[in-house]
């Protein structure tokens, strides 16, 4: 049996250079769709909430994909944020983490 109505029946299609994101875009350009929506999400639940509300972004391996440009773009963005921001890394010697030597953050290790 299947449940007629929800939010699991919810579907939208986004394009890329206009064509379906899908099936056009790399991998790369996928997940720079997704973290835009994302922060474009936190800036309007911020917004709406007022500055005294405290939000976390996660970001679990998520730069992977992107070359060092883009990706200190985005780390700049995501700092801008004002947001507690997480990236976790499989990585040790990550771009990550050399790109957010940068600026003044907190770098936590586990082995």
């Amino acid at each position: 049996r299947r449940s007629m109505f929800g939010a699991h029946l919810d579907d939208f299609a986004l394009t890329f250079n206009g064509k379906p994101a899908k099936l056009y875009s790399s991998r790369g350009q996928q997940k720079l769709i997704v973290l835009m929506l994302k922060m474009a999400q936190i800036q309007q639940l911020q917004a709406g909430q007022g500055s005294d509300t405290q939000l976390t972004f996660l970001l679990d391996d998520f730069m992977t994909d992107f070359d060092p440009l883009i990706a200190q773009k985005l780390i700049a963005l995501c700092l801008g944020l004002k947001v507690q921001l997480i990236f976790t890394s499989p990585l040790n010697d990550s771009l990550e983490k050399k790109l957010l030597s940068k600026y003044n953050v907190h770098i936590v290790n586990i082995s």
